[in-house]
Formats: C-alpha cells, sequence, structure tokens
C-alpha cells in the first residue's frame, strides 16, 4: 500500500524541518510515515489526516486538534510517552488542506505482534502472569489513570493501540500507548459520577470500534464514558490471559462479558474476576475509575508475587 499525501524523499517544513522518509502505515483516518528531523537527524513519526475520510475540513480540523491536544496531555505522564514534536494545519490550497501532526519515534512492535512472539517462549504459570502485570499491565493501568484523570478518553483501545518498547537503559520492556485521534474528553469532576445505563444513552451516529475490544456502548453507537477503555483494558487483559483469544461475539448482552478461564483453566480467579469486572456489559457495573483498577492490580500482582517466592 502507498500513499500520496506526503512524498517520499520531500522536505516538510512546519516550525522545523523534516525529511519524509518513507510511508509507514494507512490507520484509520490518516496516513504515517516515517521521517528525520533535519537540525539533529533524529527519527520521527509524521502523520497526516486522510481528508476523505471526514465530511468537511472542519470535522478533519477538530480531530487533529483534539489528537494533538491528547497527545500533549498524556506526554507528561512519563519521559517514556508519545510526544507531540511539531503540526500544522496546511490551509493554502482550499481543496487539499492537510492537517499534520509530527512525534517521537517509538521502538517496537504492536502488543498483539509482540504477544505473539513473546509466548512462545514466555515463562509458564505464574510467572508468566507475574511478567505481564508489571511490565503490561500495571504501567498501561497508571497511564490510562493518568489520562483520565485529565478527563480523556481514548475510546478505541485495542491490541493495536500500544507498542512494546524497550527501555535502553535497563533493558525492560514497557507499554506505550499511541492513536489517540478517536478520542474524546469529558470533564474530570464527574470522573467519579455513575455513568447512565447504555439503553438511556442517546446515540452519536459515528461507531470507531476496533472488533472484538470495543465496548458495548460505542458498538451500539453511544457516546464513549470513562468506563469505555475500562471496558477497552479487560478485553486486553482477556485477550493476554487467554492465549490470544478475543471476543468473537457481540448479539447478546452476556457475549460481551469476557472470563479468560473459560479458555485458560489455569488462569488465577483473581485475575479472571478483573477481567469480568472490566468487561460487564454497563458502564456503570465496571470498575468506574482506573485508580480502583490499578488497586486490584496491584494487590493482585502482590499475592501471586509471594506464591511464586514461597516455593
Amino acid at each position: 500500500m502507498t500513499s500520496d499525501l506526503l512524498k517520499e524523499g520531500s522536505f516538510l517544513k512546519l516550525k522545523d524541518q523534516y525529511l519524509v522518509d518513507k510511508f509507514l502505515i494507512a490507520g484509520g483516518f490518516s496516513d504515517v510515515y516515517t521521517g528525520i528531523r533535519v537540525k539533529d537527524s533524529k527519527k520521527v513519526i509524521i502523520k497526516v489526516l486522510r481528508n476523505i475520510d471526514f465530511d468537511d475540513h472542519i470535522q478533519a480540523e477538530n480531530y487533529w486538534r483534539r489528537e494533538c491536544a491528547f497527545i500533549d496531555i498524556g506526554s507528561f505522564f512519563s519521559p517514556l510517552t508519545m510526544k507531540l514534536l511539531d503540526s500544522m494545519a496546511d490551509k493554502r490550497n482550499f481543496d487539499h488542506f492537510k492537517f499534520i501532526l509530527v512525534t517521537n519515534f517509538i521502538e517496537g512492535p504492536e502488543f498483539g505482534i509482540w504477544y505473539e512472539k513473546w509466548i512462545k517462549n514466555a515463562p509458564s504459570g505464574i510467572e508468566q502472569i507475574t511478567f505481564l502485570l508489571n511490565f503490561v499491565f500495571i504501567p498501561l493501568c497508571e497511564h490510562l489513570q493518568f489520562c483520565s484523570n485529565h478527563g480523556l478518553i481514548h475510546r478505541d483501545f485495542s491490541t493495536t493501540n500500544f507498542i512494546m518498547s524497550t527501555n535502553k537503559d535497563n533493558g525492560q520492556v514497557y507499554p506505550v500507548i499511541i492513536d489517540w485521534g478517536a478520542g474524546r474528553n469529558f470533564d474530570p469532576a464527574t470522573l467519579y459520577d455513575n455513568p447512565p445505563y447504555i439503553e438511556e444513552m442517546e446515540g452519536i451516529g459515528t461507531q470507531i470500534y476496533t472488533p472484538g475490544f470495543s465496548s458495548p456502548e460505542v458498538m451500539e453507537g453511544k457516546p464513549p464514558v470513562p468506563q469505555t477503555d475500562i471496558y477497552n483494558f479487560g478485553s486486553i487483559m482477556y485477550f493476554a490471559f487467554s492465549g490470544g483469544k478475543y471476543r468473537k461475539n457481540d448479539i447478546l448482552t452476556t457475549d460481551y462479558i469476557l472470563n479468560p478461564r473459560e479458555e485458560v483453566e489455569d488462569c488465577p480467579k483473581l485475575i479472571a474476576n478483573i477481567v469480568k469486572r472490566c468487561t460487564q456489559y454497563q458502564p456503570r457495573d465496571r470498575y468506574i475509575t482506573f485508580n480502583e483498577l490499578l488497586e486490584d492490580l496491584n494487590e493482585v500482582y502482590e499475592q501471586l508475587s509471594e506464591e511464586t517466592t514461597s516455593f
């Protein structure tokens, strides 16, 4: 697949100048390239929205502004997160507006790809579970906790929307959340409020989701709520602790409630209970906040770690 939004080998002038290296991938609403920042030869990611995927320029610009803002806010969580380096709305040609953003280049595969390779040589039993908790799900939950506390909802969080990178200082893997384009914001002062029942929510018409991971409210065209990301988080936990399975059906309300013990009998009940609570059909029946979820993840990790050191 190729793209004609930017030409490979061309130079792009925003606040800084960039060499467009090569087309990388067509995302949901944008084309993604690797690039080089000329002043310091730093490798970057250049993302250009595809206008044809939006109703008009205003919708495209709102999408671009929101993604830029969300990346910028999320970057304050840690020096290892994705950073917004540059951005520009090129409106010189009315028929061909370009909405562009540049981020730091994150080295590593998407979680789903990483998991398939890792699981083949992963430790077995409790050691496998504690590794996933310690290096994937607890740090991931901490980042989502930070974002949610600042009023951000990712909405389309799945195994393709975070990367497993490696810390060059200690060699440990860590997750990096990407692709905030489908995100929504909310008033963080309402974070602890009980969400409405799905049937009481007004439809918004647009559906942005990843099959097998998305929450029922988003699948039904309802607005995302803070607990939407908690559902997505639980569906990724189900994937990891069930040996790579994901939800196949979404017809009945019970289809959405996921239990990794149905696929892997020796998955601890403590893990299964967290996954089931995350993936309840009604948002109000899930963890209300990532703060609560993080407490349980840390408690389960400590309990399981004690089991591995007691033998």
